[in-house]
């Protein structure tokens, strides 16, 4: 079963408050469809996405290892960022992307560029105005072409991605670092054109099954929140 990225919530009072708030993002009109993660299926991904991409109604299609309002404890960390330049100790929030993430959540990049796809990109990373922020840079321009090190990796930023709600709307941001994958990543967030939404789930679920035939459908059953509706549905 599909799982739907919504902005619906559960009373009153939640609407107008997400109607309102600044997400940083936009989740309307799309949807998100968990891959398979068995090592032979991993190399299909690029496969599923192009032939969405073959479909007139589907806009555009971002691989990613977490999508907003998943918890942050299902998310990848460190706190291990070298050289230290934050005064305290904090737990860095580590995504995969590919080049198309941003642009499909249509996010906004404060300063720097994306990624960019057919490429390595394997030295690069983009981090959000929050992890600058703690790492005392008065500026997102300042942290350009900085090196950080983690993971036993050395890498260049690239860009600063703007603040967005990556848990729930009321929470605070986390500081994140953004790391290029477009093979690996077991989240496809879909996003629509205006159209007949039933067409729309049934291509998608078609090409599951034949990109992945062995592999059931499975939903995001955690990444909703207590904050979004536990009955998500379409946002048109």
């Amino acid at each position: 079963m599909i799982f739907l990225l919504i902005q619906t919530l559960t009373a009153n009072q939640q609407i107008s408050f997400m109607r309102n708030k600044d997400l940083g993002l936009n989740l309307k009109k799309t949807v998100v469809v968990r891959t398979p993660q068995t090592n032979q299926q991993q190399l299909n991904y690029q496969t599923f996405k192009k032939a969405l991409l073959n479909y007139p109604d589907i806009k555009s299609v971002g691989l990613s290892s977490a999508v907003p309002g998943m918890p942050a404890h299902q998310m990848s960390t460190t706190t291990g960022i070298n050289p230290v330049i934050a005064l305290n100790e904090h737990n860095y929030y580590i995504s995969s992307i590919d080049s198309d993430f941003i642009p499909t959540m249509e996010m906004e990049i404060a300063t720097g560029n994306n990624f960019i796809a057919n490429s390595t990109n394997m030295d690069q990373i983009i981090v959000n105005e929050e992890a600058i922020r703690l790492w005392g840079y008065a500026s997102p321009e300042e942290a350009i072409e900085k090196k950080i090190a983690f993971w036993g990796m050395k890498s260049n930023i690239i860009g600063v991605m703007k603040n967005f709600h990556q848990t729930t709307v009321k929470s605070a941001h986390i500081p994140m670092i953004f790391m290029f994958e477009d093979q690996l990543d077991e989240l496809a967030s879909i996003k629509l054109k205006p159209g007949g939404l039933k067409n729309q789930l049934t291509q998608i679920l078609h090409t599951y099954e034949s990109i992945f035939p062995n592999s059931p459908f499975e939903s995001l059953r955690d990444i909703n929140s207590p904050t979004l509706s536990r009955s998500l549905n379409y946002c048109p």
